[in-house]
């Protein structure tokens, strides 16, 4: 497929630390194919940005080659996933003629009678696999990306996990006996789903495990704070984290599969209900970093993202505005506001209440690196590949713009 070069930016270097934010060395392929795209760049039109520009390009800087892919369609309801590898791309639609969908769906299941879900590659346009016909809802990959799991609310049949083989094409649902399941999670080993699941009242909602081989259903710990469970991540094929909320906000629990309790991380600042809580990670793909050591949502009240440092139960914060993003490497996170998509250094702590303190270091005296300017929304990104995929507005309010940006060291 042809792309089109949308725009290509030079950014300076940040001194010494820019060896460390390029992390893991390309392999040869990508080294290869990176090298064609500059010089693409060149070919169509990287002469034209301001020579000083182009010159910072060229000593040590970075540059970044932004490419459209197929867009994407926006019901308003979920973002699209991309898998892990950035190959594929999971997305919701709806028949034209269906209602209106209201965002509370995501949480009783009413209304998702017209949902599919689809599965293409992310380069790819008019050869998506249908995954689900209707009532689809909260798509997850595994690790290896050769699973995606999601959220059937067939009323006649009742509420399942459905199991997508993206080699196979082959689609599975296993009722497992919960009315409403909301947040699937793949374990490491793809053999394990946590979901949130609960009967008729979704602020009582509770973890459970389900295996994917023989639907066999075991529940999570008994509550800590008393409120519901949810948006469960595996850190290995044991352990995993998940937001519990109370009349307070909540908190970050970890917990260790076949133990009767959870271990209280950090407090979070959380609304207190099941609806408003489900979408702290509605910009945040990979809310956990590379080394396993911070956790990362949407803060709703002070409007940015907070970082938890879960071996100390910090919590580090971004400036306000920052409602988007996701992990680069260990050192970058990416993130997005209303005026630019930026890759920021880590901020300094605030200490373990969650509340910004006076010592904060001022956000503005931290590195941070323009890519982009407007608002996007990142999906996936990989350091490795150098690689990460965005969506954005486009022309006609049931699209998204779906761009893939390399960024590229010097």
């Amino acid at each position: 497929m042809k792309t089109k070069l949308l725009r290509s930016l030079a950014i300076a270097c940040l001194g010494a630390g820019l060896g460390a934010w390029g992390g893991c060395a390309s392999p040869p392929e990508w080294e290869r194919a990176n090298a064609q795209r500059l010089e693409a760049a060149e070919s169509e039109g990287l002469n034209a940005i301001a020579p000083e520009r182009k010159a910072r390009r060229w000593t040590g800087g970075v540059t970044a080659v932004a490419s459209d892919r197929p867009g994407i369609p926006n019901m308003g309801l979920q973002l699209p996933r991309v898998s892990p590898d950035g190959r594929w791309i999971a997305f919701l639609d709806a028949d034209s003629e269906s209602p209106r969908v209201l965002p509370d769906a995501l949480v009783s299941g009413r209304g998702l009678g017209g949902v599919s879900l689809w599965v293409r590659g992310v380069e790819e346009e008019g050869l998506a696999q249908n995954v689900a016909v209707a009532h689809a809802a909260w798509p997850a990959w595994s690790s290896d990306a050769s699973t995606l799991v999601f959220i059937s609310h067939d009323p006649r049949t009742g509420c399942a996990l459905g199991l997508h083989e993206v080699a196979t094409g082959q689609t599975d649902r296993l009722a497992v006996g919960l009315r409403k399941m909301l947040t699937p999670a793949v374990s490491p080993d793809n053999q394990r789903v946590a979901v949130s699941g609960y009967g008729q009242i979704a602020d009582q909602a509770l973890l459970f495990i389900i295996d994917r081989d023989s639907g066999e259903t075991t529940p999570g710990p008994q509550p800590t704070l008393g409120g519901a469970q949810l948006m469960p991540h595996w850190l290995d094929r044991e352990t995993l984290i998940f937001v519990e909320l109370d009349d307070n906000g909540g908190g970050l629990m970890r917990w260790t599969v076949g133990s009767p309790q959870a271990e209280p991380i950090a407090p979070l600042q959380l609304p207190e209900s099941v609806f408003d809580a489900i979408h702290l990670h509605a910009g945040v793909p990979s809310p956990v970093s590379a080394d396993g050591r911070y956790f990362t949502y949407y803060a709703v009240g002070s409007d940015q993202m907070i970082w938890i440092d879960m071996d100390t139960g910090d919590a580090l914060a971004l400036n306000p505005g920052d409602r988007a993003g996701t992990w680069w490497n260990e050192q970058w996170f990416l993130v997005a506001n209303d005026q630019q998509l930026e890759l920021t250094a880590a901020p300094q702590p605030l200490g373990a209440t969650g509340e910004p303190s006076a010592e904060q270091e001022p956000e503005q005296e931290r590195p941070r690196m323009n890519l982009l300017p407007g608002r996007w929304v990142p999906l996936w990104a990989d350091a490795t590949q150098q690689s990460m995929l965005l969506v954005g507005q486009s022309d006609r309010p049931d699209r998204f713009r779906l761009l893939q940006l390399w960024v590229i060291t010097q």
